[in-house]
């Protein structure tokens, strides 16, 4: 059994490969809890992001430009939900032997050269939407910050000039 049908194979599978990557996560790495998301959520968010590592790994190539984009929107949610980034990363690396453990399960066992090309293809294709989903993570979070600094600003400006607040005007700021 080649690579394209171990892939193919898990492909048919993906919700469970989600649901069991989760398992692995949840409550495990930082800010992947009940305080932070859903579980379901959390589910609904992995699956097109393992979909898109194993077509790629079917295909035997890299990750497309629109197969990175539920990566990007994974590190926008993290941020807005105040994951650390270090559980982030630490996610994409559990879904990555996860993915493994059961590309090489999925059939009889692999010779080693096919085994480290198997290994190198799924390992680009994670760095690359780890790089994604952070680029993103960052951006999302410098934007709220910057936006936080400034009702700070203006909220601290209004103060010191002595203009009272109207806590439904606070409550009002675009956000």
């Amino acid at each position: 059994m080649d690579l394209t049908q171990r892939a193919e194979l898990l492909l048919s599978r993906v919700p469970d490969v989600a649901q069991s990557l989760v398992g692995d996560v949840w409550e495990r790495l930082p800010g992947y809890d009940d305080a932070r998301m859903d579980l379901d959520d959390l589910v609904g968010v992995v699956t097109p992001n393992l979909r898109a590592l194993l077509v790629a790994v079917a295909g035997n190539r890299g990750l497309r430009p629109d197969e990175v984009t539920p990566a990007a929107q994974l590190g926008e949610r993290r941020a807005v939900q105040g994951v650390p980034i270090e559980g982030v990363v630490a996610s994409w690396h559990s879904a990555e032997r996860r993915l493994l453990d059961q590309l090489v399960a999925a059939g009889p066992p692999m010779p080693p050269d096919e085994y480290t090309r198997l290994a190198r293809l799924l390992a680009g294709a994670v760095d690359v939407m780890v790089a994604v989903s952070t680029e993103a993570y960052r951006r999302t979070r410098s934007e709220a910050a910057a936006h936080l600094d400034q009702i700070a600003t203006d909220l601290v400006s209004r103060l010191a000039g002595g203009e009272p607040l109207d806590p439904a005007h606070v409550e009002e700021r675009p956000g």
